[in-house]
């Protein structure tokens, strides 16, 4: 490393090691470095931006031509030097502009039409394309005596026209002529002849685009030239500005301008329909009979008819936008003429529908047509996702079903199918609480494509028998809803009961037998004794049943031979029914056998029978 680029090294790290600035990049070659920097002995030094400087006489008059310089400019950094100048011209007090007001060129040779007081600024750019600072002169300009006067022909308005193969873009007049002219008249107070010069200023709106070719027939020297603009298929729409300036014999030069507006129609759209595009969902489970998985529309918006009535070249496309809906996707297809679309929401429960239909969910999707210059044609739509509530496919308007007693749970129960729904967006359901009142309120979804309410009807048992809390007509209405909508339907569903009734007809006791005192006599020998039945008594079951399994209440009324019921009444629970009946014999002699009637009333809270029963037992006689 030569001694200068290692002291230069050692400077640098000595800064850096202060927490000044960053250490410098190392460098071969310029390459290696940022655009504004340089390599310079093997490190990246930023570009020191070049210094504006101006040259300028030192009076000035109207109408008269004067040269600024520029030679003066230098840039600081060794090996770089200034490459481009832009001078601007502005009225600072004037009622005119300078003409020409901007140039980029080494000396800027400009005339003042007028008195007043106008700003001068030159900015110069060295090879890395930094900017000086921009270097102002301010100067004023007195009034000439009898400049010339110059009058301008009527500015111009015209559209223009694209056609042929390869594509020629120009103006045209109402007669579709492809060229129009200009004119210029000026006079002097010294007479004589003038100098004519025309230049032009293109619309700031073709900054940065292809320029268009002007040509001036016979020559841009005439006072009424005829023009032509053209381009090969680009941009030449806008206020265009012809200026003149027309020197004297004195050298005194008058300036005028005429203006020529190149108009641009924008491009047309047909076929684009109604802004709304609304299409229907459906629901992919994530596993067969699953209540997650993807919400998913699909769509395509009509198909379009695009030109231009210039005959401009034309760029087009479509975009999507979305908000307010989450993390879910809105995917867009351009076809050209026409494009498809998709979305997609993940969908985990009933809140997740908020991302897919949603007060604050919107989507739109337009269609932007532009023109060489600039000129937009636009079609939108808003997307919208629909939804078809759940219906119902099998309605139950009435139903009876019976109901059975749950010793367990110490409750009536009955279960009954009500109507079956579905939802044809395939949404998963869910069903909000029945309303049928405390009994009938335990309502659920039978998991199925087709899904069948159910309902669960219960009354507590309290130890009295009470199956009219259940037994009766119940109005039961089911409401089933996807994630956005609900449908209800009512069933009229009556929860049967059957009375209590005799199950045995005959109770048979075992009897009690014993021989009496009582001989048979034969020949008036006593040969045997005969057995007497002295009293019966046993522990049988309940004759009286209840088919639906409910609670009863039995009384027992003893009719007949001395029969004898303990106890009187009884509470008979499925499986814990047990009556104690006894019965009273005939204890005399010859008396083998003892019969009863015995009477009996049962209830299960809601409808009740009365019967009778015999109760038998028999002794064999000898």
């Amino acid at each position: 490393m030569p001694r200068s680029a290692a002291r230069l090294a050692a400077l640098a790290a000595a800064v850096v090691a202060c927490g000044e600035v960053p250490a410098p990049r190392r460098c071969a070659s310029a390459a290696e470095c940022p655009a504004d920097a340089r390599c310079i002995q093997e490190l990246c030094v930023a570009d020191a931006p070049p210094v504006a400087a101006i040259t300028a006489p030192s009076s000035f008059q109207s109408n008269v031509s004067y040269a600024f310089g520029s030679s003066g400019s230098y840039d600081p950094d060794a090996g770089d030097s200034v490459v481009s100048r832009q001078w601007t011209v502005a009225a600072a007090q004037a009622p005119c502009q300078a003409s020409p007001d901007a140039a980029a060129t080494e000396s800027l040779v400009v005339v003042f039409p007028c008195a007043g007081s106008f700003d001068v600024k030159l900015v110069v750019t060295d090879e890395l394309g930094v900017p000086s600072a921009p270097r102002a002169l301010r100067v004023s300009v007195a009034q000439s005596v009898d400049p010339p006067v110059l009058a301008m022909g009527p500015d111009l308005a015209l559209d223009h026209r694209c056609a042929g193969d390869p594509l020629v873009c120009t103006p045209v007049d109402a007669l579709q002529a492809t060229t129009f002219a200009l004119s210029a008249s000026a006079t002097s107070p010294a007479g004589g002849g003038f100098a004519y010069r025309w230049r032009y200023q293109p619309p700031a709106d073709l900054d940065g685009k292809p320029a268009p070719a002007v040509t001036f027939d016979p020559d841009e020297t005439s006072p009424a030239p005829v023009v032509a603009v053209t381009t090969q298929g680009t941009a030449l729409a806008g206020e265009w500005t012809f200026v003149m300036e027309a020197t004297d014999s004195r050298g005194l030069t008058a300036v005028g301008a005429q203006r020529v507006a190149i108009g641009n129609r924008p491009p047309e759209i047909q076929g684009a329909g109604a802004p709304l595009i609304e299409v229907p969902h459906v629901f992919n489970s994530s596993s067969p009979g699953a209540a997650t998985g993807t919400m998913a529309a699909l769509g395509e918006t009509p198909t379009l008819a695009v030109s231009d009535p210039d005959g401009d070249p034309l760029q087009a496309a479509f975009t999507a936008s979305h908000s307010g809906d989450g993390a879910s996707a809105f995917l867009l297809q351009d076809l050209g003429t026409r494009a498809t679309f998709s979305v997609v929401v993940q969908y985990g429960d009933p809140a997740d529908g908020a991302f897919l239909i949603g007060p604050g969910v919107s989507r739109s999707i337009s269609f932007t047509a532009t023109d060489t210059a600039g000129a937009v044609g636009t079609a939108t739509w808003e997307v919208r996702v629909g939804n078809r509530p759940p219906r119902v496919v099998g309605a139950v308007a009435s139903l009876e079903v019976p109901h059975g007693f749950d010793p367990a749970g110490s409750r009536y129960r009955a279960l009954a199918s009500l109507s079956t729904f579905a939802d044809d967006d395939g949404d998963p359901l869910s069903l909000d609480a029945g309303t049928g009142g405390a009994i009938c309120a335990g309502s659920r979804l039978a998991p199925a494509t087709l899904a069948a309410a159910e309902v669960e009807c219960t009354a507590p048992y309290a130890g009295t028998p009470a199956a009219n809390a259940i037994a009766g007509l119940h109005s039961v209405t089911t409401t089933v809803r996807d994630a956005w909508a609900a449908t209800s339907a009512t069933t009229n569903l009556t929860v049967g009961n059957r009375a209590p009734r005799l199950a045995l007809a005959t109770v048979t006791l075992t009897p009690t037998c014993s021989q009496g005192s009582c001989c048979l006599i034969v020949d008036k020998v006593c040969e045997s004794y005969r057995v007497i039945q002295e009293s019966s008594s046993g522990t049988v079951p309940s004759p009286i049943t209840d088919d639906d399994g409910d609670p009863i209440l039995v009384s027992y009324a003893p009719q007949g031979s001395c029969p004898d019921v303990s106890p009187a009444s009884q509470l008979c629970i499925p499986g814990a029914c047990v009556a104690q009946i006894f019965l009273c014999g005939d204890s005399g002699c010859g008396s083998s056998s003892a019969s009863g009637t015995v009477a009996a009333t049962a209830t299960d809270g809601d409808l009740s029978t009365s019967t009778s029963f015999t109760v038998a037992a028999s002794c064999a006689s000898y």
